[in-house]
């Protein structure tokens, strides 16, 4: 049959056949390679079967106890998967949520700001009648200041939600790239288990935990770039709500204040009592006996304490205010700055705005003396209310100290006309004395708790005026807010340098250490004299850890933990001291502005002073890095030169930059200040050159046995040496 076909149609039958052929091969491979459906699949995969399928493994008695206990734990892994993955969606759902209705909420924020900006404020709650007894008074005032203890706690939370907000597309950008680092491993990693026909129990529980961790991932991916996406509403939202928790925080310290005002008024009508009942004449004719006087004296003592504690309240009241105004003037200030750097700003006055900025900041040592001397008074009062609180638990009824007063003056003689008389007298200055008694308890109470509320505000204000700090010194000051260099640069030199190393300065870091405890001196010597004699003792056991070695049967990690510790132990005596130079003139809390800023600037150098001292022991001849890691001598020549000149070039201008910075003259850190910063980042640019030069430096090492990084030297040392 074949022959009888044309040739071109006989052509046309061998193609169609080989295409057959082809077609049914393929289709056979498919059918071969493609895996059986997975019952982990997404949808599939829930907490519930997950649990069903541990169920089934600790019923299965033919795995071992080991195994099925390791297949059960991996499972239990892919349930906590499940269920951060039901956060994620949880909270990309809130997050969605608030990119819907957030619009609306923020607009009826600002229409209810606006309102009350105009005076059109909500209805208060209504202030107890004049006529409501004292304890209701009290009772409300109590339930306001709840509230406002609520509110208050909102608004820093509030506060700290809008700081993470600021980082947040730094910290979502670096967690997005390692969440799809994570996914692709997690999907090759799923690729291979599916691919598997007949899975044994342990694979199987693998899949389930792989495909948990696809979910989770998934979910946290979408989380990520929802929060992304819902970031400026989410900023404008909390912001928002923090002015309107603000606004009804300011209401409710009007209530608060009305209500302690009626209080206070209430503690006032009751001394002025106490003064008249102390001028009664029925009660000076019996001011004679003991139980009498005792009484009349008590009363008078609680009195002038009940005045001097209104009198502390109003202060610490005062205080409260000021210290609320300060911490809103810098959070005004930092979020004025950061917006005025984001949109550009400031290209003329920039300087000048950087200046005055840090030059009103808060310091820390403005507040030492205040805290140490508030601090004495919140425990004073915190006492004085535990005590008084005993004493009214402890005592006698009104009745019975009244018999026993009475029975007193009838053994001495008081006729009983005047006892009559007297009576009613003595009943009122027994209920006036628990009742000024109570109030002091009161008082001191609100007192403690009054101060206590001016200390964290200050605390907050502290914290918020160092990020402020760090802040302008970490992106601002270098670049954009120093003024051009010229001659008052150098003349300001003088000025510098006397501010830190000058008579007075010297003076003051004198009075600073005379002022600590002896105690501290003694320990300080204590700890240096351990740190000191030792040190030739563990030179020599250096020396012996050297030779141990040579020999395998000597050697161990115990052996080089043992050098390493005895290279710290030699590193730390100086770090040692200027951490208590440092320490000590940052704890005098009347020092001066020196001695702060050489407390910071001594602060600074001590972790780099302490890891190049140690760079530099471990790399001494038979030290650690020679003996016990092999390290070539002229590659740890190098580096222990290098070390050391670091410890000399850069170590001093990081101590005067850091106290020119936390001066009170910004003069110093921008004059002076710049040109010690150029100087010794020159320094270790040479430094680094010759650490990496060829002719004896570490490059010396490599040169007998090249590598392409070796070759490669000419671009990437300049570009090292050129970091500074």
């Amino acid at each position: 049959m074949m022959r009888n076909l044309p040739r071109i149609d006989r052509h046309l039958f061998f193609v169609a056949l080989l295409g057959a052929l082809l077609s049914g091969s393929i289709r056979s491979a498919d059918a071969q390679s493609t895996p059986p459906p997975s019952n982990t699949s997404r949808s599939d995969l829930t907490i519930a079967s997950v649990e069903k399928k541990i169920e089934e493994i600790q019923a299965n008695q033919s795995l071992a106890d080991a195994e099925r206990a390791a297949i059960v734990k991996v499972l239990e892994e892919a349930i906590a998967n499940l269920n951060a993955a039901a956060d994620f969606d949880a909270q990309t759902v809130s997050l969605r949520n608030d990119l819907e209705k957030g619009p609306a909420e923020i607009s009826q924020i600002r229409e209810e700001l606006d309102r009350r900006h105009d005076g059109k404020f909500p209805a208060k709650t209504p202030s107890p009648p004049k006529d409501t007894k004292e304890e209701q008074v009290e009772a409300v005032l109590t339930a306001e200041r709840t509230r406002a203890a609520e509110v208050t706690q909102k608004i820093r939370d509030w506060d700290r939600q809008l700081s993470d907000l600021d980082s947040l597309p730094v910290t979502n950008r670096e967690r997005l790239t390692e969440v799809s680092r994570l996914l692709s491993e997690a999907e090759a990693k799923s690729t291979t288990q599916t691919s598997k026909i007949n899975q044994s129990p342990n694979e199987e529980a693998a899949q389930i935990d792989t495909q948990a961790t696809l979910a989770s991932l998934r979910s946290e991916q979408q989380m990520l770039e929802q929060e992304s996406l819902s970031r400026d509403l989410r900023l404008d939202l909390l912001e928002a709500r923090r002015d309107l928790a603000q606004s009804n925080l300011d209401l409710a310290r009007e209530s608060i204040s009305e209500l302690e005002s009626r209080t206070e008024s209430l503690m006032s009508a009751r001394i002025s009592e106490a003064e008249q009942l102390l001028g009664d004449q029925d009660l000076e004719k019996i001011s004679h006996n003991i139980l009498v006087s005792q009484l009349l004296s008590e009363t008078k003592e609680l009195a002038l304490k009940n005045q001097d504690i209104l009198s502390e309240i109003g202060r610490g009241e005062t205080a409260l205010r000021g210290a609320e105004s300060e911490l809103d003037r810098v959070r005004r200030d930092y979020e004025n700055i950061r917006t005025q750097i984001e949109i550009g700003g400031l290209e003329d006055s920039f300087a000048q705005i950087i200046l005055e900025l840090r030059s009103d900041l808060p310091e820390a040592s403005e507040f030492k003396a205040r805290n140490a001397e508030r601090r004495k008074k919140i425990s004073e009062a915190r006492l004085d209310a535990y005590h008084l609180s005993r004493e009214l638990d402890d005592a006698s009824t009104t009745s019975d100290e009244l018999e026993k007063i009475i029975a007193s003056l009838r053994v001495s003689g008081i006729k009983d006309e005047v006892l009559e008389r007297a009576k009613s007298s003595l009943t009122t200055m027994l209920n006036t004395r628990n009742r000024l008694k109570k109030d002091a308890a009161d008082g001191s109470r609100k007192l403690a708790r009054q101060l206590s509320e001016v200390e964290l505000v200050e605390n907050e204000t502290l914290s918020m005026a160092d990020d402020v700090r760090d802040y302008l010194g970490e992106k601002l000051i270098w670049v954009a807010s120093s003024p051009p260099m010229n001659l008052a640069s150098f003349q300001d030199f003088g000025s510098a340098f006397a501010f830190t190393f000058g008579p007075k300065a010297m003076r003051q870091y004198r009075e600073a250490l005379s002022n600590l405890n002896f105690s501290l001196w003694l320990l300080f010597v204590c700890v240096m004299v351990a740190l000191l004699l030792p040190r030739r003792r563990l030179r020599h056991f250096l020396a012996q850890s050297a030779l141990k070695t040579r020999h395998i049967s000597s050697d161990g990690i115990g052996n080089t933990m043992g050098a390493l510790s005895a290279s710290v132990l030699l590193s730390l005596p100086l770090p040692f001291a200027l951490l208590f130079l440092g320490w000590a003139f940052a704890a005098d809390s009347g020092g001066s502005n020196a001695v702060f800023a050489m407390s910071k600037g001594l602060m600074a150098a001590i972790l780099l002073l302490f890891a190049l001292r140690l760079s530099a022991f471990l790399c001494r001849p038979k030290g650690v890095a020679e003996a016990h890691f092999r390290w070539s001598r002229s590659l740890l020549d190098a580096c222990q030169r290098s070390a050391n000149s670091l410890i000399l070039v850069y170590l001093p201008p990081l101590v005067l930059l850091t106290a020119w910075f936390n001066s009170d003259n910004p003069s110093l850190f921008q004059g002076p200040g710049r040109i010690v910063f150029i100087s010794s980042m020159l320094a270790t640019s040479f430094v680094l050159w010759r650490l990496l030069r060829l002719g004896g430096g570490m490059m010396t090492h490599f040169e007998s046995k090249p590598s392409w990084w070796f070759r490669l030297r000419h671009i990437w040392v300049p570009l090292v040496i050129l970091i500074p």
